[in-house]
């Protein structure tokens, strides 16, 4: 039989088997494997599928074509009238799982790569310029906000959408959730892809003078139990101007509480150094939060921001010490009230340590005296009548107390009356290696050589003590008279 003529008999009744099967169920479905007309049908391509399954379910009426009629296929599908599915069939689908108690977009985690899939298939309208369908997306609720439980469309767009909604973060860092912005749950945002969809669904960068407006406003009016101040004081460290300026408004955690920097508390750092405030008070004074001398900032500070990085030449520690005056350990003076520059006291947390750990006085100034001095002409009535332990266990004032040095202690064991003699307790034992770092408290009224003074207390506590002796009692006399001038002899006598 020739060729030619049997193709062209073959080609008329193609078409006519053609037209019967468009009118035929001879194709399945996806899901439910229901036989169907061809035109019933929609071929789904790669961008509509995620590992192996459609990105959205079908409708109960079902128009996916089973995925077993693969590329090879496609031309006689198309024939057919199985074509690849529009966005008139994907939009409805995708309102349908919107309102679906497992809706597939809000039901998923954020960090699942089923949404890079979905973003990425919801982007392509956009890159192909189909106005109509982009509108159509823009008033779907599919972008998640704050804590991923609402979600809405693009601002403005949306009906009873929000005026404005903000990426979560700013070069990285995160934007506060408690400060009356609408923010991209934070996950959703760190995907590339969805942060590229986000931003033709109208999803802003939002103004850090913004952020930092809010945060005041927060701090200022906020019920404190939900104020989040971690990522108030991370934004603010890394973005605000002026941190001096932060005072009169930030709130900070300090002993477990929320609570206001005010000047009438001193804010320390948590610190396990002997001579740091949280060393130096005892533990159940510190965590009073009703001391109304001293807080200690929360642990979890110093977490916040890594060490290395630096704000405005400013550490996160210094950044601390400007915006909420935090230190490490206790100044120890203080002006009082708005008299002339010379009215100065000691300051509250001095005297705090002073009546409930006065053991560790002496050495918190000798750990800080190269800051301390510069004070001590203000303070130094008040410091010499501090009163401090002593090797007898008496409490006096350090102007009455004498360093225990080498040739001090023997004076005193050779008259035998050490035990009662005002020498000041001191954290270590002095020896002719250490002796000059204490040297200092002179300065403050302790004395440091054996003087006449120091012969006096001891003739007084030798009248006092029964066991005195004539012999003991000549040696300090013969001691004085050799150390008099002339007008100490008449007082001596």
């Amino acid at each position: 039989m020739p060729t030619k003529p049997m193709e062209g008999l073959w080609k008329n009744l193609y078409s006519s088997i053609q037209a019967l099967l468009k009118r035929m169920p001879v194709l399945q479905t996806w899901e439910k494997r229901k036989f169907k007309c061809p035109p019933q049908l929609r071929r789904l391509v790669s961008d509509m599928i995620h590992e192996e399954t459609p990105i959205f379910r079908d409708l109960p009426e079902e128009v996916y074509l089973a995925p077993e009629y693969n590329h090879r296929h496609y031309t006689t599908l198309a024939e057919l009238g199985a074509v690849c599915s529009s966005w008139d069939e994907i939009l409805p689908r995708i309102s349908a799982d919107l309102v679906n108690v497992n809706s597939y977009i809000k039901t998923r985690a954020p960090d699942q790569m089923w949404h890079e899939a979905c973003a990425r298939l919801l982007l392509s309208p956009f890159q192909c310029g189909y106005k109509h369908i982009c509108l159509r997306i823009q008033k779907l609720p599919i972008i998640p906000l704050n804590n991923g439980r609402s979600w809405t469309g693009s601002p403005g767009v949306s009906p009873g959408g929000v005026r404005k909604i903000f990426f979560p973060d700013n070069d990285g860092i995160d934007i506060p959730n408690d400060i009356s912005l609408n923010l991209v749950e934070k996950q959703a945002a760190t995907s590339a892809t969805r942060r590229d969809f986000f931003r033709k669904m109208g999803v802003e960068d939002c103004p850090k003078e913004t952020v930092l407006s809010q945060i005041e406003a927060t701090q200022k009016s906020t019920s404190l139990r939900t104020l989040e101040w971690a990522s108030h004081s991370r934004y603010l460290f890394y973005f605000h101007p002026q941190p001096r300026s932060l005072t009169s408004w930030f709130y900070i955690c300090a002993n477990a509480k929320i609570t206001r920097v005010r000047p009438s508390v001193s804010l320390f750092f948590p610190s396990d150094r002997e001579y740091d405030t949280e060393q130096l008070l005892p533990k159940e004074y510190l965590a009073s939060n009703s001391n109304g001398v001293v807080a200690l900032l929360d642990k979890n500070y110093f977490n916040l921001v890594p060490g290395t990085i630096r704000r405005q030449n400013l550490s996160w520690v210094e950044w601390l010490r400007r915006a909420a005056g935090a230190q490490y350990h206790p100044s120890l003076a203080e002006r009082f009230g708005t008299g002339p520059s010379n009215d100065w006291v000691l300051s509250p947390v001095i005297l705090a340590v002073l009546e409930r750990r006065p053991e560790k006085f002496v050495g918190l100034l000798r750990a800080h005296w190269s800051e301390y001095k510069h004070y001590v002409s203000k303070v130094s009535t008040q410091l010499m009548g501090c009163k401090v332990p002593c090797e007898s266990g008496a409490l006096l004032p350090l102007r009455t107390t004498y360093l225990p040095t080498i040739e001090i202690k023997a004076r005193l064991h050779d008259l035998e009356v050490d035990s009662g003699f005002p020498l000041l307790r001191l954290p270590s034992v002095l020896d002719e290696a250490n002796q000059q770092e204490w040297r200092f408290l002179e300065d403050i009224g302790v004395s440091y050589t054996i003087d006449n003074r120091f012969d006096e207390i001891v003739l007084r506590q030798m009248t006092a003590s029964k066991f005195a002796t004539t012999e003991r009692a000549v040696k300090v006399y013969r001691s004085m008279a050799e150390r008099s001038t002339l007008q100490d002899k008449e007082k001596l006598r």
